[in-house]
């Protein structure tokens, strides 16, 4: 099913209110860190 592939194939990123700068730094060097 599409929806089944595309959960597969996207990442959800939590970016809201809750969230402030170095919680976003954490986020981002975790991505970087999973794709090389």
């Amino acid at each position: 099913e599409e929806s089944h592939r595309l959960s597969k194939d996207i990442i959800t990123l939590p970016c809201d209110q809750r969230y402030n700068e170095d919680d976003m730094v954490y986020v981002a060097e975790t991505i970087r860190e999973h794709i090389k």
